[in-house]
C-alpha cells in the first residue's frame, strides 16, 4: 500500500487542487521492488504445494500465458462447511440483488449505498472464487512437471496460476502420465 511505499522512502505527490485527491507515486523502481517482495513472500507458500517451479511476475497477460499448456487436474467435491459458505454467499448474494433493485426503483438514493452493496458484491465474488480455486486439484506426478505463477490482477489482487507446463517440460509430463497409467 502507498503507507509501505511512504515508510520505504517513496516519495507521494498530492494536488492539492484535485478533489479526487490523486496521488501520484515518483519511484516507480520502488514500487515495483516493494510489490515484487510481497509476491515472493506468498510465492513461498505456494511453492510449499510441491511444483515444480514457482514463479513471481508483476504483471502477466494473455500472451505471457499462451506460453504453457495447463496439466490435467480434477475437481473435487466441496467439503460440508465449503458448501454451507457457497450456500451463505449464494443467500447474501441474492439480498444484495434485491437491495439494489430495491435502490434503483427509490426515487432517491444515496451513491455511498450503491457503493457499499458493489463492494460487498466484489468481496462475496472474490470468497467464491477462491474456494472454486481450492476445489481444483493435481496429481503429484502433475505437480513434479507443471508450476505457478504468482502476480497481480488488473484490479491489484494477487492472482495465482496453477498447474502450467512449459513446452520443455511437457514431454516429460506425457511420459510420467503414460507410467502412472
Amino acid at each position: 500500500g502507498i503507507e509501505a511505499y511512504g515508510d520505504a522512502g517513496g516519495v507521494v505527490r498530492r494536488d492539492l487542487f484535485d478533489d479526487e485527491q490523486s496521488r501520484f507515486l515518483s519511484d516507480a523502481a520502488l514500487l515495483e521492488r516493494l510489490a515484487t517482495e510481497k509476491l515472493a513472500a506468498l510465492a513461498g507458500a505456494v511453492r510449499d504445494e510441491g511444483w515444480a517451479w514457482v514463479e513471481v511476475r508483476l504483471s502477466v497477460d494473455s500472451q505471457a500465458l499462451r506460453q504453457f499448456v495447463p496439466c490435467a487436474h480434477a475437481t473435487r467435491e466441496p467439503t460440508a462447511a465449503e458448501q454451507e459458505e457457497l450456500d451463505a454467499l449464494a443467500r447474501r448474494s441474492a439480498e444484495l440483488y434485491q437491495q439494489a433493485q430495491a435502490l434503483e426503483d427509490a426515487p432517491e438514493w444515496s451513491p455511498d449505498e450503491a457503493e457499499l452493496i458493489d463492494l460487498e458484491e466484489r468481496d462475496i465474488e472474490a470468497r467464491r472464487k477462491a474456494i472454486h480455486e481450492s476445489l481444483t486439484t493435481w496429481a503429484l506426478e502433475a505437480r513434479a512437471h507443471a508450476g505457478v505463477i504468482v502476480t497481480i490482477s488488473r484490479e491489484g489482487d494477487v492472482e495465482v496460476f496453477r498447474g502450467l507446463v512449459r513446452e520443455a517440460d511437457r514431454k516429460a509430463l506425457t511420459a510420467a502420465t503414460r507410467l502412472t497409467s
